[in-house]
């Protein structure tokens, strides 16, 4: 009995094989890995803008330093 599991197994094995070679073997996985890559990428690239306009609005951008001292300029406090 476990001969016969053993040979049916092995044909299996066999017909997977051939199955994945039709469809494109390791050329088609290739090319879905690096079209993939190439995907994976854009959306990293993405989420750094993205993060780095987040920052910006956050942070109200970079305020230019100022020669007054503490205390003087505007007396306009509309903040």
């Amino acid at each position: 009995m476990e001969l016969l599991s053993l040979l049916l197994s092995i044909v299996a094995l066999i017909l997977a094989g051939m199955a994945f070679s039709r469809t494109g073997g390791m050329r088609d996985v290739r090319r879905q890995l690096d079209a993939l890559s190439s995907k994976a990428e854009s959306a990293r690239e993405l989420a750094a803008n993205t993060i780095d306009k987040l920052e910006d609005i956050v942070r109200g951008g970079e305020k230019p330093v100022s020669s007054e001292k503490p205390g003087e300029g505007s007396t306009d406090k509309t903040s």
